[in-house]
């Protein structure tokens, strides 16, 4: 479900834009309290500046909860001071058959961190800031994930474009992988990674 108004532009936030607003919440292995995702912002104007929803939203792509909040809950990652890179994999698959080719996969990165603080950049945080991005490590190192990220996420191991074969073919369906480590090249349909809990 994705809720929550971007400022228009996605320019500096209005005056009076709530961006300590915490509009769900996430539990990583790594952290002893659950962590907000606030509303945040995004300035284009200015693309490293801002944190948050409107951030991830506007200059990532990805408007889901629930996305955001499998991502961010990843056990697996790196520690950069007090914040944590929590990595997954979202990817793609060909299949003839019951056998699956990986066709793409892209790693998607949660910036997360415990750290309270009272704004950032002069708009407000009020306390612990949880969630400051959520990324697609893209080779051509655009901004925005691709389309299928979403849907991988939510559905994995789901079977989507199914083709009816012809008499002397297999039958040829794509469907989509997610873990929390990178995605095998091969594998069986039933076998495709699912994080999901």
């Amino acid at each position: 479900m994705s809720v929550g108004v971007a400022p228009a532009h996605s320019a500096p936030p209005p005056k009076g834009y709530k961006t300590d607003k915490v509009l769900t919440t996430f539990k990583n292995p790594n952290f002893k309290q659950s962590l907000p995702v606030r509303q945040g912002f995004w300035d284009h104007l200015k693309p490293g500046r801002g944190f948050g929803y409107d951030k991830v939203r506007n200059k990532h792509g990805i408007s889901d909860y629930t996305v955001i909040r499998r991502v961010a809950s990843s056990p697996r990652g790196v520690w950069q001071g007090t914040d944590r890179t929590a990595s997954a994999w979202a990817g793609h698959y060909k299949c003839v058959g019951s056998k699956c080719t990986l066709q793409e996969q892209r790693e998607v990165r949660a910036i997360i961190t415990a750290a309270s603080v009272n704004d950032i950049d002069g708009w407000p945080v009020k306390g612990s800031i949880g969630l400051k991005t959520l990324y697609c490590v893209n080779p051509n190192n655009a901004f925005k994930c691709p389309s299928w990220v979403t849907p991988a996420i939510l559905r994995p191991g789901t079977p989507v474009n199914a083709r009816k074969a012809a008499s002397n073919e297999a039958e040829s369906t794509e469907a989509s992988g997610f873990a929390y480590a990178p995605l095998p090249e091969k594998a069986n349909i039933d076998a495709i990674p699912n994080a999901v809990p």
